[in-house]
């Protein structure tokens, strides 16, 4: 091999110095693209979860045309039950499963963007229970109750009536936490059977003001 040739393959070679200025390329650009997947895959399952609120919202007016115009909710209150094996009975709209309005597994129950709290799988509260004795199932959605202003039976009144759950302890002498499925707000569900994505509530679900919240827009 002559000289010349020893010298192109030598400018044809990557050196150490080049082969790291790709790397560094290439992990800058996965940088600023991660943040546009997140995105897009948080939107993905926001639509998905409006998807589920919408089913929930039809099979509900589905039971009220046949239970004399009635919300399938409970006098013990609000809250996120499917199934209480204390009593045991369907709790909220977890009556939708048992009288097959909105048959299957439960799944339409929970929001595909909240991975770790009253998740489908979860070995306490997890959908496996639904209708097993000893076991309660719990969803990451928030059923209003009367005692917060949902409507009893149906009427021409727009009120909200399942919500995203957003969750916010800052009781005495806890750790404060709080979650929520979404960051930026909350998938409402009302009572003509729309969804809209709300934002600028400060109020836990567990609060009648946000159901007012929610009521106002």
């Amino acid at each position: 091999m002559n000289t010349d040739q020893r010298a192109v393959e030598h400018r044809n070679a990557f050196t150490l110095i080049e082969l790291l200025v790709v790397v560094v390329i290439i992990g800058i650009l996965a940088a600023m693209l991660l943040p546009a997947l997140n995105k897009a895959r948080e939107k993905a399952k926001r639509a998905n979860c409006v998807s589920n609120l919408r089913q929930i919202g039809q099979a509900a007016i589905m039971y009220a045309d046949n239970s004399a115009q009635r919300w399938p909710w409970d006098d013990t209150g609000s809250g996120n039950a499917l199934w209480d094996s204390v009593t045991p009975e369907w709790r909220h709209f977890g009556k939708l499963i048992a009288t097959r309005f909105l048959p299957g597994t439960g799944k339409t129950f929970y929001c595909p963007s909240q991975s770790k709290h009253y998740t489908i799988d979860d070995p306490a509260t997890g959908a496996q229970h639904l209708g097993e004795a000893g076991s309660s199932t719990r969803c990451p959605y928030y059923f209003r109750g009367p005692a917060y202003g949902a409507p009893t039976i149906v009427d021409e009144e727009i009120k909200s009536l399942v919500a995203d759950m957003r969750f916010v302890n800052v009781a005495p002498g806890v750790v404060a936490t709080e979650w929520q499925n979404h960051r930026e707000g909350s998938n409402v569900l009302f009572t003509d059977g729309s969804v809209q994505f709300l934002v600028g509530s400060t109020n836990n679900v567990n609060d009648p003001a946000c159901w007012d919240f929610f009521d106002s827009r």
